[in-house]
């Protein structure tokens, strides 16, 4: 692949992909539940009783039909994210 991942959260300018690097990366999150549920997790209590909201992808408030979702940024592209949508029984990944 041509991907360059230097650190997880994908912060540092160094981080690199391309779209169908990313399309493969989405397809074998889509065989790990845990991965999978906590990319689409909106909103969050912890024990403690504070509250989380996803601020990084506010998509996942507007279509409900995003199943998997990967949240970016490099320095040419600026944010971006990746994501499948599943919809009638069909899935379909999204780079945009």
């Amino acid at each position: 692949t041509d991907t360059v991942i230097v650190d997880h959260p994908g912060i540092k300018n160094d981080n690199v992909s391309t779209a169908k690097d990313l399309h493969l990366l989405l397809l074998e999150v889509a065989k790990n539940d845990f991965i999978k549920n906590t990319s689409i997790i909106k909103e969050l209590v912890l024990k403690n009783g504070l509250e989380l909201r996803n601020r990084n992808n506010p998509l996942l408030y507007r279509f409900p039909e995003i199943t998997i979702t990967k949240t970016a940024r490099t320095p040419d592209a600026g944010s971006g994210t990746v994501l499948i949508i599943e919809k009638n029984q069909i899935q379909r990944i999204v780079i945009p």
